[in-house]
């Protein structure tokens, strides 16, 4: 588990944007996915100041989303993503389809996804319907701190049962 300010923290959601919740930590993991592993790389393509791109790196290798690997001799290292981060593909590519769809200009869309078998766009990321989704509490909803929202989603379930609380 990555070290993060907020341990007692038990929100699956924020602990994830405690990691990667900013621009430019979403932007470095964009580019690891398109191939970048050098810090230069890094720099050139966000044009991020150095140290703030450096603070970012080592956050995300120390909460394991990426890994340093030295280069030859010397002490250059690249940047890879770990199997933590690439997990979060479908996340960065479902955004990155939603920002297409809806916040950008169809003529300024920089980089679209294909599938290489076939050279075809990749499909949307499915979305569910929330209409066949529920919420049950988990293992942690008896946590302190997770009973703000448990008071809040179990007045919605309620609501939406018709009873009135």
């Amino acid at each position: 588990m990555p070290k993060l300010k907020q341990q007692n923290e038990v929100c699956s959601v924020a602990l994830a944007l405690q990691l990667i919740g900013d621009r430019w930590t979403l932007l470095i993991i964009r580019d690891a996915f398109f191939g970048v592993t050098r810090f230069q790389d890094f720099h050139q393509s966000i044009g991020l100041a150095r140290n703030v791109l450096s603070d970012r790196l080592a956050k995300l290798v120390d909460g394991g989303v990426l890994k340093t690997v030295p280069v030859g001799e010397g002490s250059w290292n690249e940047y890879q993503l770990t199997p933590m981060g690439r997990d979060l593909q479908p996340a960065l590519l479902a955004l990155m389809q939603w920002g297409d769809r809806w916040v950008n200009q169809p003529e300024n869309i920089p980089v679209k996804i294909i599938d290489r078998r076939t050279g075809k766009l990749i499909p949307p990321i499915k979305i569910l319907n929330a209409k066949y989704l529920a919420y049950k509490p988990g293992p942690g909803a008896k946590h302190p701190h997770a009973q703000r929202q448990n008071t809040v989603y179990e007045r919605v379930r309620q609501r939406l049962k018709g009873v009135n609380p």
